[in-house]
């Protein structure tokens, strides 16, 4: 195994070990987290950071902001309505769903945007509708310290608000309400001064290559490492740790099932699922009628009645342990 394949094993196994022990929520999520902020929020700003991490009844914002917050944290957990003025506002995305859609948006620029005709797109378009419709009904003539919040900046304010619920144990029904307890929300800065894309929300022509589950460790590093976002091997291990909070579809991806037993809640159970030998992931082909055919690791000792309840493991997620050639099928 060459040394850079150890060490995305080291680093994956030190992430594993800090909670294995202890099954505590602090460290690994601050460890994700920072991996995933410097893809989805802190591309494309340009004026002063504004700290922003947590509850917000925690944070020490300007008052126009903590309102912005506020508002946004009540339409994602559906506690209160976003605007008192008819009509209402569009029912929220998954959590999943925002964060995908925002780290799309930032590969080539962050505009708030996305190439509608690109099928690596097709399961973010009512997402992606959904936020402009949201922006354009109570968030259009927002500002902030007197600076106008465009819709790339929305954008990315409320991926990174999904980012938080995506902590909160209580949002998940099967991790203990006890780990809420000690947990730590990095320091996260929200950046704005982002330019919108001038030709709508679907018409993105200067989104980048945007990467594929087929992937292997050698096509993973083009995209993140220094050819890409510039990511270490400890940033890109970080960054597919956000598959913890999504599930896929065939009809969306290509693939089906889940990387955990938690989806929805962003924790460490991807990397202790991916490394745990006792699953005998096995690679198996799923078939779309959009994707055709694409390979993805199957957890064989799952047997659930609902194939969406299958723990699966893309060749990008496996690259993380193993080199192997490349196909575009995926298939290994």
């Amino acid at each position: 195994m060459c040394g850079i394949a150890r060490a995305k094993l080291r680093f994956a196994e030190k992430l594993i070990r800090q909670r294995a022990q202890t099954m505590e929520t602090t460290t690994v999520p601050r460890c994700i987290l920072l991996g995933m902020v410097c893809c989805v929020l802190l591309l494309g700003g340009s004026s002063s950071a504004i700290y922003l991490g947590g509850p917000s009844s925690s944070l020490h914002l300007p008052a126009d902001l903590a309102a912005i917050v506020t508002d946004i944290d009540n339409w994602l957990t559906n506690t209160t309505a976003t605007t008192s003025a008819p009509p209402p506002p569009p029912p929220p995305p998954r959590p999943a769903a925002l964060v995908r859609l925002v780290y799309h948006d930032c590969i080539g620029r962050c505009n708030g945007c996305i190439n509608g005709s690109d099928i690596n797109n097709i399961g973010l378009l009512s997402t992606a509708r959904t936020l402009t419709e949201l922006y354009n009904l109570s968030f259009s003539s927002a500002t902030i310290n007197g600076q106008p919040l465009s819709m790339a900046d929305f954008w990315t304010l409320v991926a990174m608000r999904a980012l938080y619920v995506t902590t909160i144990p209580s949002q998940n029904s099967e991790t203990p309400a006890a780990e809420e307890e000690g947990t730590v929300y990095p320091p996260l800065d929200f950046l704005m001064g982002r330019v919108d894309c001038p030709g709508g929300w679907d018409n993105d022509d200067h989104e980048g290559t945007i990467p594929l589950g087929v992937y292997n460790w050698t096509q993973v590093h083009e995209v993140f490492g220094p050819q890409g976002f510039n990511f270490t091997v400890q940033e890109i291990v970080a960054i597919l740790g956000a598959h913890s909070i999504g599930t896929a579809s065939p009809l969306n991806a290509g693939f089906q099932g889940q990387w955990d037993l938690t989806p929805g809640y962003l924790d460490n159970s991807y990397y202790s699922t991916l490394a745990d030998a006792s699953n005998l992931y096995v690679s198996v082909p799923v078939n779309s009628s959009i994707f055709m055919e694409l390979y993805q690791w199957n957890a064989t000792i799952d047997h659930p009645v609902n194939p969406a309840n299958q723990r699966m493991m893309m060749n990008s997620d496996v690259s993380l342990l193993f080199n192997f050639p490349s196909n575009p099928k995926g298939q290994v």
